[in-house]
Order: C-alpha cells, then structure tokens, then sequence
C-alpha cells in the first residue's frame, strides 16, 4: 500500500510539474534527449545495451532447454566469494 501511495504521489507531483513547465520547455526536453540518442555514444550505449540482452537470452534459453533435457547444471556457490560466484554464474 506504501508504495502504491508513493506511485500516485510522485505521478501527480511530476505531472503539476510538467504542466507548468509548459510545451516550449517539453519540446527543448525531446530534442535534448533526441540529440543524445541519435549521437554516436547514444548509438554506442544502445548496441552495447542490445548485446548485453541478447547474451542473457542466449543464456536463459540454454539453462532452460538444459532444465527441459534433465540435464540441469549445478552450480557449487559455496566455495568462493559471492562476487565472483555471480560472475562465475554469469559466464557459465
């Protein structure tokens, strides 16, 4: 319920915010956040973001047709620190 609360107290606070911000300030927002995302590091974020999902897919998709085979992989996590546990699950 609390954060149901927050929702609609920050929905509302940021939509009296934007009103009285007016259109003018709306279109220097959309053609700021336009000129980052067409921009070569915005082009380099997005396709490094792309690739990064589509590992995880891969990754997903093979543990689960892994599960569906009863192959499933075990994974020992208690012999090393859980940083390198994560990454050691990641790059399985």
């Amino acid at each position: 319920m609390r954060f149901r609360t927050g929702m609609i107290v920050g929905f509302g606070a940021g939509y009296v915010m934007g009103s009285k911000a007016g259109r003018s300030r709306y279109e220097q927002i959309r053609q700021a956040s336009s000129t980052v995302w067409e921009s070569d590091p915005g082009r380099k974020v997005r396709e490094s973001a792309h690739r990064a999902m589509e590992e995880v897919q891969d990754k997903a998709l093979g543990l689960l047709h892994s599960m569906r085979s009863g192959g499933a992989e075990t994974i020992d996590l208690t012999e090393r620190p859980v940083d390198q546990r994560a990454t050691d699950a990641l790059y399985r």
